[in-house]
């Protein structure tokens, strides 16, 4: 069920976020966040607590009085770098070792030997060039920055 709610609630609502930060909104409700992902208001709050605590969303979320969830208030509505990182906004924390292990798992499975063969000078090549390169290079090409 805590997976479920990685997938169903977490990432719905991160990517939501990351929206309102483009737009350059200093102040979202839960409200707003609920209609946009299509969840119950207090799932949104209670998930939002919980990504701001955990260091993805940031800044704060404010409850308002009067009990309804929907008008608690999410400032700087912004990701943190676990949170862009999750959503596949940045690269991975060590991509550099993730692309080494896609590229081992690529080898030890292709039958072709032509492919094989190609698939090995590329990953041989990227262990030469080394971890800083690499990691710099997947980080420039995940922000788009060509």
């Amino acid at each position: 069920m805590a997976e479920d709610k990685w997938y169903s609630r977490a990432l719905p609502i991160m990517e939501v976020v990351t929206g309102y930060e483009d737009e350059g909104r200093d102040i979202v409700t839960v409200g707003e966040i609920a209609e946009a992902t299509g969840l119950q208001s207090q799932a949104v709050l209670t998930e939002l607590n919980r990504l701001v605590s955990e260091g993805f969303v940031a800044e704060r979320v404010e409850e308002n009085f009067g009990g309804d969830p929907g008008a608690a208030d999410l400032y700087n509505p912004s990701l943190r770098e676990k949170g862009a990182r999750a959503i596949n906004a940045w690269p991975p924390d060590n991509a550099y070792d993730a692309l080494v292990t896609v590229l081992n798992r690529e080898l030890s499975e292709e039958t072709n030997e032509v492919r094989r063969t190609k698939l090995q000078k590329i990953r041989d090549a990227v262990v030469d060039v080394g971890k800083e390169v690499i990691t710099r290079v997947l980080t420039e090409v995940a922000k788009g920055q060509l």
